[in-house]
């Protein structure tokens, strides 16, 4: 479950930071591992990959040397709309690390719309708000990154 969009919905402009926390927080439990890599990869060197060189500038400044490759090829399995928006939304959200890439990028195939909101700057709230939120989910799901999902009990 994403964060939704209530203005889909309910025709009123909502932003991120005025819904439910829990409906927020939902993101981080779509907590999947990292991709292991190397379709993108040959003789060392990528092969062609969907993002800017605008993009790649900004992974590059982002992630070490050794990561890029892994960062890219996550980045190429997002194909959804405003693609490089969204791919150097993650980027800067994920404040180089590649478990926060992956979840932002799986809540950015369902709701790209709220991903360019927390990776960009909002005008609908202060920038120290916008910053808060941003803080918070990812200080979420770095403590829960690595948590197993509890058992069902079914």
């Amino acid at each position: 479950m994403g964060f939704g969009n209530p203005s889909a919905k309910t025709g009123v402009s909502v932003s991120p930071m005025a819904m439910p926390m829990g409906t927020l927080l939902s993101l981080s439990f779509n907590l999947r591992p990292i991709l292991a890599v190397a379709d993108g990869v040959r003789d060392g060197r990528m092969t062609a990959m969907a993002v800017s060189p605008a993009t790649r500038q900004l992974c590059d400044a982002m992630f070490p040397d050794d990561e890029a490759a892994s960062v890219l090829a996550l980045l190429d399995l997002y194909t959804g709309a405003e693609c490089e928006r969204v791919h150097q939304a993650v980027i800067r959200l994920s404040g180089g690390r590649l478990g926060r890439l992956r979840i932002w990028l799986d809540e950015a195939k369902r709701n790209p719309e709220t991903v360019l909101w927390f990776g960009e700057s909002p005008s609908d709230v202060s920038q120290d708000t916008h910053t808060f939120g941003v803080e918070f989910i990812n200080g979420f799901l770095d403590r829960h990154l690595d948590t197993p999902a509890e058992p069902t009990g079914e």
